[in-house]
């Protein structure tokens, strides 16, 4: 029989922008972001022969100008020649579906694996900083995790492995060299990975191995419970560094602070496994929910000494908890769940660094003395904890998302994908968060810094919403944002 050619099916246009935040500024940052910062110059090439369970590649020392180093390059995409073009026919494009997404230290940028590399982009305004897919180094394998150290042009990712899951090892991938610059492998699955200025933790399924930034060399193994979620928090600034991660026991919360064990403890936080932790930005208070997800419990460091909980669903009413956040200056607490289309707010007004008000509604024992405090304590001891809980004081409804936080469109890849869930991050300064949701939309909504719980549940609306990641290959984000209430493109609505 003799071949014939089918014909190319027409393909949306691209919207395109002329030029999409060539460079990312580095003023703004944290304070931890000081002139020394983590910067990776020219790398020898692997020779390594040592076992897959030993640390392989090492990066030379850092160099100076923090200046050049923190900004990303604009936007590129970059592909390779297939065989079908060698030989004169057009192939049909692959769809490309995420794999993980995460915000950076201080949510002002987020980074997302792909199926095919992985893409930057900011939060403010929203808009794509960087594309890296479908180049040789990647081997044609997708990137299972990634991190990005604040806006400095390092990330450390988790290629695949050959099964399709998350590979045995971090490769660190320097965006000024545009190739991968070291490399920390273990014997096992790699879960999760953290990063900060000194350090890199590497999150397997029963282990947690701490490496050096400029070495990258292990300096603290840490044996923790079954991980399947790779469960991980780090502080972004402060010395020493401290970590939260999993305890050896179902439920436990294990707290280091720095690579020796001197100021090491451990919160029994739920009978059940742990389905997210959290620091706050001074590594002072430690949330946890656990899979149930009925309450988030927010104890403080030092003592374990529970602080709140914080009520989200009645307790035979399972919630699945896929992001926690602390606000870094305000007293909010934020929560996104992957199983119902909320986000909830709380007020937490004793785990900021502000002396607690007497009027904090969320421990009424401390409103007053006298009769009113004697009856409270009484209260309090008699009745379930149920009844004393925290509840929220704002929610927000995610958008095309159904009961069961089911979205209309899933870009997510149906096998491979590290997506569990909406994530949640906080502006740095004003009363307002992202969602990041893996139906391929961000969303912003804007809340009132003096509300609580007093003045009922207050429902949020979004403040805007883009459109960052379709499966189309030749998708890009347009500079069009759709204004609560405003007239907006259809496509981009959509």
């Amino acid at each position: 029989l003799k071949p014939r050619r089918l014909a190319t099916p027409l393909a949306l246009a691209p919207i395109l922008s002329p030029s999409i935040a060539p460079l990312l500024e580095c003023e703004g940052k944290v304070e931890a972001m000081s002139a020394e910062e983590v910067q990776w110059g020219q790398a020898p090439e692997c020779t390594d022969t040592r076992p897959r369970d030993a640390v392989s590649e090492e990066t030379p020392e850092r160099t100076k100008g923090a200046e050049e180093e923190d900004a990303l390059p604009e936007v590129c995409v970059s592909s390779t020649k297939s065989s079908a073009q060698e030989i004169g026919t057009t192939p049909l494009p692959c769809n490309i579906h995420l794999m993980s997404m995460a915000f950076n230290q201080d949510c002002s940028c987020f980074v997302a694996g792909t199926t095919a590399g992985f893409r930057v982009f900011k939060t403010a305004p929203a808009s794509e900083a960087m594309r890296r897919e479908h180049l040789p180094a990647f081997e044609g394998r997708s990137m299972a995790l990634a991190a990005m150290l604040f806006r400095t042009q390092i990330y450390a990712m988790v290629p695949a492995g050959q099964d399709g899951n998350a590979g045995n090892k971090i490769q660190v991938w320097d965006a000024k060299q545009d190739r991968f610059v070291g490399e920390m492998r273990s014997r096992y699955e790699v879960k999760g990975v953290a990063l900060r200025n000194e350090v890199i933790v590497m999150v397997c399924e029963k282990t947690v191995c701490v490496y050096t930034c400029d070495k990258l060399q292990p300096i603290l193994y840490i044996n923790t419970a079954e991980n399947p979620r790779g469960l991980c928090s780090l502080t972004a600034a402060g010395k020493p560094w401290i970590l939260c991660c999993l305890g050896e026991n179902v439920g436990e919360v294990r707290v280091q602070v720095g690579a020796d064990n001197s100021g090491t403890s451990t919160i029994q936080a739920h009978e059940r496994p742990l389905a997210a932790i959290v620091l706050s930005p001074t590594g002072q208070f430690v949330a946890t929910a656990s899979e149930f997800g009925t309450v988030v419990k927010v104890f403080r460091r030092e003592g374990a000494e529970l602080m709140y909980r914080l009520r989200l669903n009645t307790p035979t009413q399972e919630t699945s908890v896929s992001s926690i956040a602390f606000h870094p200056l305000l007293p909010f607490f934020g929560v996104a769940c992957a199983s119902k289309p909320y986000v909830y707010l709380f007020r937490v007004e004793h785990c900021t660094d502000a002396a607690p008000t007497s009027q904090d509604p969320a421990k009424p024992a401390q409103r007053g003395s006298g009769v009113w405090g004697i009856l409270s304590s009484v209260v309090k001891g008699a009745v379930p904890d149920y009844f004393t809980d925290t509840p929220y004081c704002a929610r927000f409804q995610i958008p095309d998302v159904d009961p069961e936080g089911r979205p209309d469109i899933d870009t997510r890849h149906e096998a491979q994908a590290r997506v569990h869930g909406p994530q949640l991050g906080f502006h740095r300064t004003e009363p307002s968060f992202w969602i990041m949701h893996y139906n391929g939309m961000l969303h912003e909504a804007k809340f009132a810094a003096e509300m609580d719980a007093t003045q009922g549940v207050q429902e949020l609306k979004f403040r805007s919403s883009t459109m960052w990641f379709a499966v189309r290959p030749d998708f890009r984000m347009s500079k069009l944002e759709v204004e609560q209430g405003g007239e907006g493109d259809e496509w981009a609505v959509l």
